[in-house]
């Protein structure tokens, strides 16, 4: 056996192969476009794959560059770099020119594995030309070879690259919602360490069968032995998975648990409901990514009568890092929700530790690519809220987090400065959220810390009031933002059901929190990768183009 400090996913995928070869490890499509590739198959991609990235010159810690969505192919192509101890970087959450362009000049990957009218960009593009090994999915070109071909000609090496577990496996980029996009550097050591916190905490167990949106928890799944059913039209964006076609697929796969973001979910809890489907096969929905309000779960309650709900909170850099089961919510902790003391996230997940920052650490250079110095952890603790203090918002401030599957830091210690904070020996992460911790050592969520607001009345916190929003008829979504000058609920509503009636039961509920202005729209933009957190910095941009009388 190869030391667990020199394992990594793909030494798990090649064991997993010779325990259960002919099951199923990721399912595709429906119908006619139907494809199983089994736990055999898929090692044996990722061995050729190897071959192929070692053939043409990788070397053990150089990058490479997928650009393709979701699929058995990424996977492939993921755990046979990790076989070579080759790094990925996948651009993103949101795919696109610019993305990709910004991440090859952060990343400065040896090769790129993309389509072909992306690849016939690069004589006009100096970041792909920059790559010295270009390969296309589709039509080869001159200065772009296809991949498979050449993975086809590859020898095939007989195990995984022993790697060290601070060797860097996987680099991902954040959003770049409140600012520049991060490049989160994640080694194989710590995808271990979050793979056995996921089984865990979800509960995974072999030969279950997953309908699965999440890259991540896909990974989790290849390494604990489940099947792994990809949703139809599941490319880049979750926004293009039809409802109907995954209740079908949910059905026809038997599928007993899935991971998905509550988007996602709404969208197919209401199909569900307008048609009477009731999906009594499923036995556990875990969601997250986003603020997963009451009324979700309520409907999911409605079409999956057998399932444990669980609603799972955690970042980019952290995950989870606190979770909940539906069942456990206690009337008074809904009568909180909806009367604006916040949204549960439920009691912190084995392995981290949470805290809540209620003094700002001492200033750093925004560019020193440090974390901030604090000399001991009782001075952390000095600057950070008792849990459990008396008032309807306890002690509130910004979550930090700390744990074996939390990131340490950044790609070259860009965002360190800002994000991290180091305290004694340990590396607390800030997570930008505001929040709390009540008497039941629960953790409770406010919303973006920046974006609370300070009104004669009071500290307004935006996911306070957009909780109790959310409870009013009609309401699809809201955005609590300082509009010129005035405390403004930004409201997207149901078109069937009347605005009129919509604005009359929004004043009555905002009474409580003081003044606040409504403000009806069309559409509130949200993040590209969950579609389901409000896009603010593309929100003020929306609001301020509105004329000055709206």
């Amino acid at each position: 056996m190869i030391p667990s400090v020199q394992r990594n996913l793909a030494h798990r995928l090649h064991e997993r192969a010779e325990e259960h070869p002919e099951r199923a490890a990721i399912i595709k499509g429906v119908g006619s476009r139907r494809r199983t590739v089994t736990y055999r198959e898929l090692d044996q991609q990722a061995q050729r794959i190897s071959g192929m990235l070692v053939q043409r010159g990788l070397q053990p810690g150089d990058r490479m560059m997928p650009l393709v969505p979701m699929s058995t192919t990424l996977y492939a192509l993921l755990l046979g770099a990790w076989r070579a101890a080759i790094t990925v970087v996948i651009p993103g959450p949101e795919i696109n020119l610019a993305t990709i362009r910004a991440a090859l000049r952060r990343t400065t990957p040896g090769m790129i594995i993309a389509p072909t009218r992306l690849l016939l960009l690069a004589p006009l593009f100096r970041e792909l030309r920059r790559v010295g090994l270009r390969m296309t999915t589709g039509m080869p070109l001159p200065w772009a070879g296809n991949w498979q071909a050449a993975m086809n000609q590859a020898p095939t090496p007989s195990l995984p690259h022993a790697v060290n577990s601070d060797h860097p496996a996987l680099i991902t980029f954040t959003s770049g919602g409140t600012g520049e996009p991060k490049a989160i550097v994640r080694t194989h050591g710590f995808l271990s360490t979050q793979h056995r916190v996921l089984e865990r905490d979800l509960k995974l167990e072999a030969g279950q069968i997953d309908l699965t949106t999440m890259p991540i928890f896909l990974l989790a799944n290849l390494a604990s032995g489940l099947t792994s059913v990809l949703p139809e039209g599941l490319r880049f964006d979750v926004a293009a998975l039809n409802a109907a076609a995954l209740a079908q697929q949910i059905q026809a796969e038997n599928i007993i648990r899935t991971v998905a973001s509550p988007t996602v979910l709404e969208r197919l809890a209401d199909h569900c409901i307008g048609q009477g489907i009731h999906l009594s096969g499923v036995r556990r929905i875990d969601t997250g990514g986003a603020p997963v309000f009451p009324r979700v779960m309520r409907k999911l309650e409605r079409i999956a009568p057998e399932a444990e709900l669980w609603v799972v909170y955690g970042s980019t850099e952290a995950e989870p890092i606190a979770h909940v089961a539906w069942k456990q919510i206690t009337p008074d902790t809904h009568q909180a929700v909806a009367e604006g003391h916040g949204l549960i996230a439920g009691c912190p997940v084995e392995g981290i530790n949470v805290r809540i920052l209620t003094r700002p650490p001492p200033a750093a250079a925004p560019d020193d690519g440090h974390e901030r110095d604090i000399p001991t952890l009782e001075s952390l603790e000095d600057m950070c809220a008792q849990p459990g203090l008396p008032g309807a918002i306890p002690g509130a401030g910004e979550i930090i987090v700390t744990g074996d599957h939390v990131v340490r830091g950044y790609l070259d210690g860009r965002g360190d400065a800002q994000s991290k904070i180091m305290a004694g020996h340990r590396i607390w992460h800030r997570t930008g959220d505001g929040g709390y911790i009540d008497a039941r050592s629960r953790l409770w969520l406010l919303g973006r810390w920046q974006a609370r607001l300070t009104t004669d009345q009071g500290t307004l916190f935006p996911l306070a009031v957009e909780c109790a929003a959310s409870e009013v008829p009609g309401v699809v979504r809201s955005a609590l933002v300082n509009f010129r000058g005035e405390p403004t609920l930004v409201v997207e509503s149901d078109p069937a059901i009347s605005r009129q009636d919509i604005a009359s039961d929004l004043e009555g509920m905002l009474k409580r929190f003081g003044n606040i202005r409504l403000l009806p729209v069309r559409s509130i933009p949200v993040d590209a990768r969950h579609r389901a957190k409000i896009d603010y910095p593309a929100l003020e941009r929306m609001l301020s183009r509105r004329p000055a009388q709206a």
